[in-house]
């Protein structure tokens, strides 16, 4: 009898995957890589946005965004394929000294727990991307490297591909300047790479554009004007694939091109040459790239070679390695002493002897392919002792039906599923006018929230372009001649006034005595005196010609002349400081500083408190002009302290007043309610807070899950699913088959107590 040969034997290609989680300010994304031969490919990736920042955020929160963000991205993967061998993406400031500080820890070790994932290390994304580009321009960059999400930056100053310098600030509407004002804070480098290189997450239009049209401040140390350089929104994930495949010794399938421009040929060259290098040195020296695979990367990438550091190995795995032993042990010790004796056993006695070594490991014992392998070891031992003269075939194949059988028995009864139902929950809303009131009780009769006030203080500075003007110059002078033809001297004090006929206004710079005219009336002879005059105010307008009669003091015997034209008077116009110009730094100081202000008000807050996103008052306590009003100058610089005073208030007060308001509207038959709240339309009154809140509740269903698993079970996967959009708010389903079988067909078990059925909210 000749047996047919069945593809499932033939040698399959290994796969293997891997996650990378990384951590960003205000987003966390998943990436999946397939490493197939020494290759490595990103398989799918999955973004999900924080609520809060990551340093804010709650470990609950944390860990329902990974979780989705991970789930998002497994679903590209084979059915019943999931991913635990984790590499972290990492912020710089979750490391020091090439280790991640002992409070992240504790995070990273939470995640791994709740999410059963194995960590093979982490990359901190400055240095991934700064490797990234070392490898696309062959050489080590030396430049500014901006990473902006959605509403913080962080500036990092590269120097010959090291990490020198990085700060953390929040966007205004005005990127470049935010760059500006950051540099000017560095204080590691006497002069800075000009080239920034912008690594945007969110793709903002026309970016590169204000960055090579903005003006840089003349004090940051830049030789020339940077060059800038703008990466594509995945190139934190591209930066992350070619960092693991380098440590780990694979090579990366997705990078076979360049992401941000081309490699000039000689680089090519350089870049083919060092390829060909690499595989010849993996050929000649296999063991050492081996070491370099399984333990050199392990050290580069923060964790300790064979051990988790995290955590030790957990105590299941230790448990479940020593049944295996000890099982392992078991096995051996019976077949020693089968083969020990001197007679050996007949053939049934030996199918009987195997199949009850196989019974008793296996009843009580969770399923394990290991310990499948080593039963079937312990029933093979028998086969070869059969009678020489016998038909071997003959009693092998009633065996391996007893295993098929035995087999199909366990598979029926033995597999257990993990369903999550996915639901989209109804969600209602209602609108109301709400008061906060200071050092108040809550009374959600008069939609009042019992509050108090928390205060912080935040310093900066801000700089904006003088816009005032002023006249500035100098003032004409000359000398004038006073005729009196009164028959008594006539007497002026220094300031006295004088009348040009033409108008233009002059002061005498000394006191004057002129003396009285003669009394002749045939040839009256005026008294006469000399005095220098000064203009009243600046121009050229004050330069009159010579032969100018003046008028003093409205006496008609009295009267002065020049005989020389007057000189002196110059006038322009210049740019000055202006109230105006205060009163813009102000308020641009005020808004610069109000979202570092926003996030240390909740830091006052208690635990169960939140502070509203609105300042009941905002003071600048503090200021320092560089130029005063008046002063001529091109720009005015302020630097201030302000005070920032916000509104703290109970979330269990404001739910409890979410539940009255929409009680009219709240369903039976719902398992859960979420409430959240937004806030606008807020007037100040006597230190209290009015604001038009929309309350809004997330309801979800009450599912009979017992009545589901019944419906359900023995069902394909594809059949269950289609039962189950029978359900109005049914979004999706996922299925965890245990254990996990990829041989056999994606099927329910049978029994539906062997099905555990959990509801979520999408």
């Amino acid at each position: 009898m000749k047996l047919p040969s069945f593809s499932l034997f033939k040698k399959q290609e290994k796969k293997e995957y891997f996650l990378s989680l990384l951590l960003h300010d205000e987003t966390i994304k998943a990436v999946v890589f397939e490493e197939t031969a020494g290759e490595i490919h990103i398989v799918n990736s999955k973004e999900e946005i924080l609520s809060v920042s990551l340093e804010q955020v709650t470990p609950n929160v944390l860990l329902t965004t990974a979780d989705k963000a991970i789930g998002g991205a497994e679903t590209a993967l084979p059915e019943n394929i999931e991913t635990h061998k984790t590499i972290f993406g990492l912020k710089g400031n979750w490391v020091e000294q090439t280790a991640i500080t002992k409070e992240k820890l504790e995070v990273l070790k939470h995640l791994c727990k709740e999410l059963s994932l194995e960590p093979l290390g982490f990359l901190v994304f400055s240095e991934a991307i700064a490797h990234l580009l070392q490898k696309q321009e062959g050489a080590p960059v030396s430049g500014i490297l901006v990473e902006l999400e959605k509403t913080i930056m962080t500036v990092t100053l590269l120097r010959a591909g090291r990490v020198i310098e990085a700060k953390q600030t929040f966007l205004s509407e005005n990127l470049p300047h935010d760059v500006d004002t950051v540099l000017r804070e560095f204080t590691q480098a006497e002069i800075l790479p000009s080239r920034i290189i912008i690594f945007d997450s969110r793709s903002r239009p026309n970016l590169s554009q204000s960055f090579i049209h903005h003006h840089w401040t003349k004090t940051i140390p830049f030789l020339h004007v940077p060059q800038i350089m703008l990466l594509n929104s995945s190139f934190d994930i591209q930066a992350v694939l070619y960092g693991t495949a380098t440590q780990m010794g694979f090579t990366a399938a997705d990078l076979s091109k360049p992401v941000t421009q081309s490699l000039p040929s000689s680089e090519k060259e350089q870049e083919e040459e060092y390829k060909e290098n690499r595989q010849t040195n993996l050929q000649h020296a296999p063991k050492e790239a081996e070491e370099n695979r399984q333990g050199l990367y392990v050290d580069n990438f923060g964790f300790v070679n064979g051990k988790d550091v995290l955590a030790e190995k957990p105590a299941k795995i230790i448990q479940a390695n020593e049944e295996s032993e000890a099982i392992f042990s078991e096995i051996s010790n019976e077949e020693e002493a089968i083969g020990s004796k001197e007679t050996l056993p007949e053939e049934g006695e030996a199918i009987q002897m195997g199949a009850r070594i196989v019974e008793k490991k296996l009843r009580g014992t969770k399923f394990s392919p290991f310990l499948i392998l080593q039963n079937v070891r312990a029933l093979k031992f028998f086969v070869p002792h059969l009678p020489s003269g016998g038909n071997k075939l003959f009693f092998l194949i009633p065996f391996f039906l007893l295993i098929l059988v035995g087999g199909i028995l366990w598979y029926i009864f033995g597999v257990s599923a993990q369903v999550t139902i996915l639901v989209t929950p109804n969600v209602v809303s209602a609108e109301q006018t709400v008061t906060f009131a200071m050092d108040k009780n809550t009374d959600t009769s008069s939609n009042v929230v019992g509050d108090n006030a928390v205060t912080v203080t935040e310093s900066g500075s801000t700089t904006t372009n003088a816009t005032g003007s002023k006249d500035i110059g100098d003032k004409a002078k000359g000398t004038v001649t006073i005729y009196n033809l009164s028959d008594s001297p006539v007497s002026y004090s220094n300031g006295t006034t004088i009348t040009a006929d033409t108008g233009q206004t002059f002061t005498l710079n000394n006191a004057v005595t002129v003396a009285s005219g003669s009394s002749d009336p045939t040839n009256p002879v005026p008294g006469k005196q000399n005095v220098v005059v000064t203009a009243s105010d600046i121009g050229t307008t004050y330069n009159v010609p010579s032969g100018m009669k003046f008028s003093i003091s409205n006496n008609s015997s009295v009267a002065a002349k020049n005989d020389n034209a007057f000189s002196g008077g110059t006038k322009q116009t210049v740019t000055v400081v202006s109230q105006d110009d205060i009163a813009t730094l102000t308020k641009n100081l005020t808004s610069q500083l109000s979202a570092n202000a926003k996030a240390d008000l909740q830091k006052q807050a208690n635990g169960s408190q939140q502070v509203l996103p609105v300042f009941l008052k905002t003071e600048l306590t503090k200021k320092d002009i560089d130029n005063q009003v008046g002063t001529q100058a091109k720009t005015v610089t302020l630097t201030g302290t302000v005070s920032y005073t916000g509104i703290a208030y109970q979330k269990a007060d404001l739910d409890m007043l979410a539940k009255t308001t929409l009680q009219d509207k709240m369903q039976k038959n719902v398992s859960g309610t979420n409430y959240s709240e937004d806030i606008g339309g807020t007037t100040v009154t006597n230190n209290d807070l009015q604001a038009k809140v929309t309350f809004k509740a997330s309801l979800m269903p009450n599912l009979d899950t017992q009545n589901i698993a019944k419906q359900i079970a023995g069902k394909p996967i594809a059949s269950a699913k289609t039962i189950l959009t029978s359900i109005p708010e049914f979004t999706d389903m996922t299925v965890a088959l245990s254990p996990h079988i990829p041989l056999l067909p994606a099927i329910l078990p049978r029994l539906a107590s062997h099905i555990h059925i959990t509801v979520n909210n999408e």
